[in-house]
Parts: structure tokens; C-alpha cells; sequence
């Protein structure tokens, strides 16, 4: 399954919303300051439960600020091939140039800047989401940082990258082409693990943002799971819980109410025109919230719309 479009010239506008549309929200430059518009093209094809996108564009610059980590939170890591060109990206303390072969790790929780200095780039990435990431790759030094040296295993993940490509229509052969990636990935870790030293074993323990994320993705259905719960659970201080989650401009407690806003979103859309008032109750509780009023609040302030945007009848209103 895939969502094609060709190669063209677009609005700089008009790109960066089909853009952010897989993406979140990010802010984009053309690669030219006298021109609004971008040649290029954006594909999005749906591998398995997971998107992966392709990218092939000569925009100068693409960001995702703080404000928009706060507001939107994060729920994907984005695993990214440069397949040509060259990017300049920063991401926590991370900075370095994604030449063609790169692999590089996104984390959407944590404000990024990438950066194309030297005209159009392609890139293809695999949209992987937080509770689905497997839990041995979910390394804090690869957040923000190429993850793939230059090499054998280099060369073979991105002839692998190619097969899986090639694959999408094959459901068998792409499981064991993302199998086989997944593995050489894990092959190149132990080898850094083994050449580390105890102050560097350190760094490859999860951190607090990353643990926090992953338990409020297992218990933001409880209505009465706060962020003091989260802090216990961790057994470290709040103090120190609201520090981890500083750098993402969010709050423990906003990174809870964000989660179930996404799940209850979900549910409403997968409902569509179906939805009536009695199952949107049903919806809230099921997300988490104990109070409707404050649901609906929560949702028309993150959304922009209530969450009967989807019944027929609210949607006959707007249209008049």
C-alpha cells in the first residue's frame, strides 16, 4: 500500500503539510530565499503496522522546536537512510553530517534541526512507534546520532534498506529483509558494547525520559495514573522526573493527558461517522479521563475541534 506523490513543484506551504502530515508539526525553508516553492516529491508507503516514508527535496532546513515538542509530545522514532545528499542534523547534544549510506536515529519527543547545505537530498525513513520500538535498540546514543559506521556492516544494512524497498509488496521477503536489518543493527551494537568502558556501559541504559514514556504508555488508561505515580514507579524523585522531561519543554503531567488525547483521537477517527455522544463518553473513559467536561476542554484546546468533529450531524452544522 502506498501514497505516491511524483516529483513536482509545490508551494513551500503546500509541501510542508503533506509533510507534517507524517511527520508532526515541523518548520520548513526552500532551498532557495527568493523562491517560496520546492521541487520534490513524498512518498508514503505502509510496510506491515509501520509507515516509512520517502523524501527527495531541496529544502534548506527543516526544525522541530521545543514549543512544538511541548505541545505535541512525541510517539515515534524516526529511523532514517540518507540515500543521497548531505544533511547537517542536530538533536540533543548530537551534531554530524548524514552523507549518502547514513543512518541516523529521530526522537519526536526531543527538539531537532536539520540542515541541507548542499542542495537536494534523499532520504527514507521508518516510522517506528514508541511502544513498539524494540526495547535492546533503544539506546540513548542513538538518539540524535548516526547509528551505522562505514564498512561492511554499512554496506549490507543499505543493500538490505534497498530489498526491503523492493519488497513491499512481499510480505514474506520483507519480514526477512527487515529481520536480517533489524539483526546487523544489533550485531553492530554488541561490537561498541564490547570496545566501551564502564562510563560508557552507563550511557546505554535507558534514560528517565525515555523509561517515563515507555510506563506512560502502559498505564495512561487509568484514570487515576498521575505523574506522582510515574516518579514511584521510576523511585526516583518528582523533582528529578520534571528535570528529564525539562529538555522536551513538557511536563510529566502534560506527557500523560497528550498520550490519552492521542489514543482518544484515534478511537474517535477509527469510529468515524459512527460516533455517537453516548460512545464518545465511552471513548474518554476508556483514555483515561474520569471527567467529560474536562476531556472535551482538553481536546477542542489540543485539536482545535470537539470530538464530535466526526458525527454526521455536527459535521452537517459546519458545512452550513
Amino acid at each position: 500500500m502506498s501514497d505516491h506523490q511524483g516529483d513536482n513543484i509545490q508551494h513551500v506551504e503546500e509541501f510542508a503539510a503533506r509533510l507534517r502530515s507524517f511527520c508532526g508539526d515541523l518548520s520548513v525553508l526552500p532551498g532557495n530565499d527568493h523562491d517560496e516553492h520546492v521541487r520534490g516529491s513524498v512518498m508514503l508507503h505502509r510496510l506491515g503496522r509501520f509507515d516509512t516514508l520517502d523524501i527527495d527535496c531541496d529544502l534548506s532546513e527543516v526544525v522541530r522546536d521545543r514549543p512544538t515538542t511541548a505541545r505535541e509530545g512525541g510517539h515515534y522514532f524516526f529511523f532514517v537512510h540518507q540515500r543521497a545528499g548531505t544533511s547537517v542534523f542536530d538533536q540533543a547534544e548530537h551534531h554530524f553530517e548524514a552523507h549518502a549510506g547514513s543512518f541516523f536515529m529521530i526522537d519526536d519527543t526531543v527538539p531537532f534541526r536539520m540542515a541541507n547545505p548542499r542542495g537536494p537530498v534523499q532520504q527514507y525513513s521508518l516510522h517506528i512507534p514508541r511502544f513498539e520500538m524494540p526495547s535492546d535498540l533503544l539506546l540513548p546514543q542513538l538518539v540524535g546520532a548516526s547509528v551505522v559506521p562505514n564498512g561492511i556492516i554499512g554496506s549490507m544494512m543499505c543493500h538490505l534498506v534497498g530489498e526491503v524497498m523492493k519488497a513491499r509488496e512481499d510480505e514474506d521477503q520483507l519480514s526477512k529483509a527487515a529481520e536480517a536489518f533489524f539483526d546487523l543493527l544489533r550485531l553492530h551494537l554488541r561490537a561498541v558494547r564490547r570496545e566501551s568502558n564502564t562510563e560508557d556501559l552507563n550511557r546505554y541504559h535507558l534514560t528517565i525520559f525515555a523509561k517515563a514514556h515507555h510506563i506512560i504508555d502502559s498505564n495512561f488508561r487509568a484514570s487515576n495514573f498521575r505523574a506522582s505515580d510515574l516518579a514511584e514507579t521510576l523511585n526516583i524523585p518528582m523533582r528529578q522526573l520534571q528535570r528529564a522531561f525539562a529538555q522536551s519543554g513538557q511536563t510529566p503531567s502534560r506527557a500523560i493527558i497528550e498520550r490519552r488525547l492521542a489514543f482518544a483521537k484515534a478511537k474517535l477517527e477509527s469510529s468515524g461517522s459512527a460516533v455517537t455522544r453516548s460512545r464518545i463518553s465511552t471513548i474518554a473513559y476508556e483514555s483515561g479521563f474520569s471527567d467529560l467536561s474536562y476531556f472535551y476542554r482538553q481536546f477542542w484546546d489540543r485539536y482545535g475541534y470537539s470530538p464530535g468533529h466526526w458525527r454526521r450531524e455536527e459535521r452537517a452544522v459546519d458545512s452550513d
